[in-house]
């Protein structure tokens, strides 16, 4: 993620965490690597059973442009749109479902919250008119979107299909990346 995109904004203290651990650590693993490695490690803490961990990714460089291609197409921001985030799920190679769990677990999303109140834009999110809770347009997105609204629907009232679900959709959506391995059990590149 370049430093110059808004998004990062809300991730910089824990990239200069990573950073600093990455700096201070002499082994091959790759920042990309150390970057799913955490969120792997901070998401297995709430489930069942930990998630799967498979490496193999490099480093770009900054100045390969590869930046370019690879902005947000969804922000959270108040510009983001229904069809834009239907588009970006389906080219995701998730099921909608996946990617909704992934998004709730990613932002720490309150399905429950997202359905019981109403919000009015505050600013670039929106703010419930009758708590205190903040959500981003494509949590506004995901309650008013017909298909969405059922899929946050389903995993707000099952706990459980929610942890399933985010089981499945997590190691699938950091896995998205390694085109020449192998993600099953007997990877190499797999722990």
């Amino acid at each position: 993620m370049s430093d110059e995109w808004p998004e990062a904004d809300e991730i910089k203290e824990a990239v200069a965490l990573l950073t600093s651990l990455k700096d201070s650590d002499d082994s091959d693993l790759s920042f990309s690597d150390l970057l799913v490695l955490a969120g792997t490690t901070a998401l297995s803490k709430s489930l069942p059973s930990p998630l799967r961990f498979c490496g193999g990714r490099t480093d770009a460089t900054v100045d390969d442009g590869g930046y370019d291609y690879l902005f947000p197409r969804i922000t959270g921001g108040a510009d983001d749109d229904a069809d834009v985030l239907m588009d970006v799920i389906s080219m995701s190679g998730l099921a909608a479902s996946e990617y909704v769990a992934v998004h709730t677990a990613s932002t720490s999303l309150d399905l429950e919250a997202l359905l019981t109140h109403d919000f009015e834009l505050d600013g670039d999110v929106y703010k419930a008119v009758d708590a205190d809770i903040y959500v981003t347009k494509t949590d506004i997105i995901m309650k008013t979107h017909a298909e969405l609204h059922s899929i946050v629907v389903d995993l707000s009232s099952n706990p459980g299909l929610l942890t399933d679900t985010l089981a499945t959709a997590w190691p699938k959506a950091m896995s998205l990346d390694l085109f020449d391995v192998t993600v099953g059990e007997n990877s190499p590149y797999c722990m």
